[in-house]
């Protein structure tokens, strides 16, 4: 086995190598050892590639579907009240006003689309985000399919629908992100086409979000640097960066002083504003153990095989989440994404292996049926912040307080939800240390102590079941 870059028959080492660095060492020591294990037979098994005759069967994309649009509906079913994370109530309230008011938020390109269409209800923002989540998986599939092959697409999708970190990424609600992100593996796939069509794609990507647009830029400049198709990677480069200067300069501009100045910050990795407010490395680790063996063995072959943009993607993402830079942990989701990509070959080999007789088969649904179970399970126990009316009802009063007043929260969890629903300064504070000079608005949430305010020395008022002034 040859491969590039000076790394000649030292395969099995570089292998070895990068499974002790996946390896999350906070785990079990019978589970670490069984990681290994199974990294070690699954070297010996896929250390050559095999050809496999048949692009298999169009069936294989309905299971991990159904997975995806069954662990993103449990939410919404389970938690009617505000099924998702905070940002999912920020943007259906924003949602809401720009259906009825035009607004110059970048949600309203959702509500302007449907009030063409003749749609009016804010119910249907839900719809429209979990069709997008399942536009990112069907991207991946077709950007796959041009990197490797159709069964090496099945597998992406069905990796995709049972990774907790996509559905984690699904349930935060970076609608803005995950539409970027399909729209991005949609960018790679017109790459590998060597498409034009990819410069007005980046342009519309940087408009929607700004960190999707880092990442497309670093791919395609580390595909440039390591990559042999130059002319068309800089003229596409080129294409793009000038049309974002000309469009949007001053934003663009004041994005790239603002990430530098960002991750220079010395409280980078304790302020959740500047990491990102995602999982970090080590959680992720775990929650991409069954299919961190395949990526290891993955990058190996398309280094091998010089398959430039799926390398390209992996390199990009990890230098996007390394925990030196601004908003890092947000970048674990494309580096998931990454990890897919490169397992996916793999997989797709070794379930043509089982397939051939009838305890493999009993072996492959097996596995599908338990890492399916797992992720619907994590989708039945992800509870948003706020599940009650009640809540909602007490927060209303915030809108019509006194212009001075201060709202105290004593729980970082409600910011985003307390300043989407008041103009009123929101303070994160200690109550019992506070020492108020202006009218003081307490809220006390649901997830929050119940006995907080026991040994409070001031004198409150309670306005209702959740807020109390002084």
């Amino acid at each position: 086995m040859t491969l590039p870059f000076k790394i000649k028959n030292k395969a099995p080492l570089l292998y070895f190598l990068l499974i002790l660095l996946a390896t999350p060492w906070q785990i079990s020591l019978p589970l670490k050892l069984s990681f290994w294990v199974f990294s070690i037979y699954l070297y010996f098994v896929l250390k050559e590639k095999t050809k496999e005759k048949g692009s298999g069967s169009w069936w294989l994309i309905l299971p991990p579907l159904v997975v995806l649009m069954l662990t993103r509906t449990i939410p919404f079913l389970r938690w009617p009240i505000m099924p998702l994370g905070a940002d999912s109530f920020i943007y259906k309230k924003i949602f809401t006003n720009c259906l009825q008011n035009p607004c110059s938020e970048k949600i309203s390109i959702i509500s302007n689309s449907l009030q063409f269409l003749g749609w009016h209800t804010p119910a249907l923002l839900s719809l429209f985000y979990i069709l997008i989540n399942i536009l990112v998986g069907l991207a991946l599939f077709i950007t796959i399919r041009s990197y490797f092959n159709k069964k090496a697409a099945y597998a992406s999708l069905f990796l995709f629908s049972i990774s907790i970190t996509q559905f984690l990424a699904y349930w935060a609600f970076y609608w803005k992100l995950m539409l970027a992100i399909a729209l991005t593996l949609s960018a790679l796939y017109l790459l590998n086409k060597k498409s034009w069509l990819v410069i007005p794609l980046a342009g519309i990507i940087g408009i929607i979000h700004p960190a999707a647009f880092l990442f497309l830029i670093i791919t395609i400049l580390i595909s440039l640097i390591i990559g042999k198709d130059r002319r068309y990677l800089s003229l596409s480069t080129l294409g793009i960066l000038l049309l974002t200067l000309a469009t949007n300069y001053q934003e663009t501009t004041g994005l790239i002083f603002d990430y530098i100045q960002k991750s220079s910050q010395k409280d980078l990795l304790s302020n959740p504003e500047l990491t990102g407010s995602f999982i970090d490395f080590k959680t992720y680790q775990k929650l991409a153990l069954a299919y961190l063996s395949f990526a290891a063995l993955g990058l190996i072959r398309v280094i091998k095989e010089k398959k430039i943009y799926p390398l390209a993607f992996f390199l990009s993402a990890l230098i996007l989440s390394l925990p030196v830079l601004y908003f890092h942990s947000r970048f674990i989701i494309f580096f998931d994404l990454a990890l897919i990509i490169l397992a996916a070959p793999l997989v797709a080999e070794i379930a043509l292996k089982l397939w051939h007789d009838l305890m493999g088969k009993v072996i492959l649904i097996a596995v599908f049926i338990s890492l399916s179970s797992l992720v619907t399970y994590q989708a039945w126990l992800a509870e948003p912040l706020i599940t009650t009316t009640s809540e909602i009802e007490s927060l209303e009063v915030l809108k019509s307080i006194e212009k001075e007043a201060v709202v105290l929260i004593n729980d970082h969890r409600y910011l985003p939800v307390l300043k989407s629903m008041t103009k009123n300064p929101v303070i994160l504070a200690d109550i019992n240390t506070y020492k108020p000079l202006k009218p003081l608005y307490i809220y006390v949430g649901e997830r929050s102590s119940s006995n907080i305010l026991d040994n409070i020395a001031l004198p409150l008022i309670k306005i209702n079941s959740h807020i109390w002034k002084y």
